[in-house]
């Protein structure tokens, strides 16, 4: 009976003495830029009561402790020994001369700052020969998790690309943005709808004539102006070709600025701006004008037949006389143009025409001697 009491008393001491949670020391990662100052900070996370704790932090080649930096958190009268030893390990330990457990049960416990060297590179931090204690001087701790120190070289500095649109809103443009210098950077515009792309310049000067430019960033701010131009508007232009009683000539020819068109072609698509003209057929005087486009627009064109001139061939000269008599007296009915022959417009040709046709050419023989 005795031997039994003995065991029960054993097991229930046992029992009061376990532990069954995770509590475990964690180096939190930081990252920071070379030559910073760094704070590395120890958390545990504890499911289980304790009331001290130890271990070796080695500190990482070339950086250097911030004396007077250490600092133990989540505390309730506890003391904290931190030593750094001539191997260059940091010697921590934290205890209360009660056995007050700590308070919470995550969150950093303890804090010191580094000084970091001006090299770039990843540090370990790791935990070495670490304790966690209960009031039963039992360890507690079931796992430790190290850190790193990360000292990222310092970025490189941005620049800012700003794309203008001359005239605004003429274009669509891509590429503005912040770039690093000797960044390969490729900009375009599109033209809007009646403009056309002209050149890219940089404070007026050209730096490309191709709406899509490739170049790498300076290194400083930079603005470059898309340069567009409106295309002129088009407009329709419709000639009306008539002869002197108002009849169609619908195979009249229109030639625009020197330009010559098919016979019958009336209507145009004309750009804004002034066109010389001129509308011609067989047996007719050339007309011949001055056209400001500036809107859709119908010319009106009278063309008159050249009395006298029964060839056609523009002149009144002997050849339309010989052509007047052969044809009253039936060597040659093919009179090109009947109407010019018929200078009295009595709808024949006759000797009246002949003496019609004879007058007009001794005037202009006249005017030309």
């Amino acid at each position: 009976m005795k031997l039994f009491v003995t065991l029960a008393l054993s097991l229930i001491i046992g029992l009061t003495h376990s532990f069954a949670g995770e509590n475990i020391m964690q180096i939190h990662d930081v990252s920071a830029l070379p030559g910073d100052v760094v704070t590395v900070e120890l958390e545990i996370i504890n499911d289980d009561v304790f009331v001290g704790f130890n271990l070796d932090i080695p500190i990482p080649e070339g950086f250097s402790y911030i004396n007077g930096t250490a600092v133990l958190h989540r505390k309730d009268g506890h003391s904290l020994s931190f030593t750094i030893n001539q191997a260059g390990v940091a010697k921590i330990m934290a205890f209360s001369f009660t056995n007050t457990p700590f308070p919470g049960n995550d969150g950093v416990m303890l804090s010191f700052d580094l000084q970091s060297p001006d090299i770039p590179g990843e540090y370990p931090v790791p935990i070495e020969n670490a304790v966690i204690g209960n009031s039963n001087a039992q360890d507690i701790m079931t796992g430790s998790i190290d850190g790193v120190i990360v000292l990222e070289s310092e970025p490189e500095p941005e620049y800012l690309l700003t794309l203008l649109a001359d005239p605004e809103n003429a274009g669509t443009l891509t590429g503005e943005g912040s770039y690093q210098e000797g960044a390969e950077v490729t900009v375009s515009a599109v033209a809007g709808e009646n403009y056309v792309f002209i050149n890219w310049t940089e404070e007026d000067v050209v730096v490309s004539l191709e709406p899509v430019y490739a170049f790498l960033m300076p290194p400083a701010d930079l603005t470059l102006v898309a340069n567009f131009e409106a295309l002129p508007e088009i407009h329709t232009v419709h000639f009306v070709v008539t002869d002197a009683s108002g009849a169609p000539l619908g195979n009249a020819a229109v030639s625009i600025d020197g330009v010559p068109f098919e016979p019958g072609v009336f209507t145009f698509e004309l750009e804004e701006g002034t066109y010389n003209y001129i509308v011609s057929l067989d047996c007719f005087v050339p007309a011949q004008g001055v056209l400001v486009v500036d809107d859709d627009m119908e010319v009106p064109v009278t063309l008159n037949g050249l009395a006298g001139d029964a060839n056609g061939d523009g002149l009144v000269n002997i050849l339309d006389v010989i052509m007047i008599v052969n044809y009253y007296i039936r060597v040659d009915l093919n009179v090109p143009c009947f109407d010019n022959a018929d200078v009295n417009n009595d709808n024949d040709i006759n000797v009246l025409d002949l003496i019609l046709t004879v007058n007009i050419f001794a005037k202009g023989h006249e005017s030309t001697s």
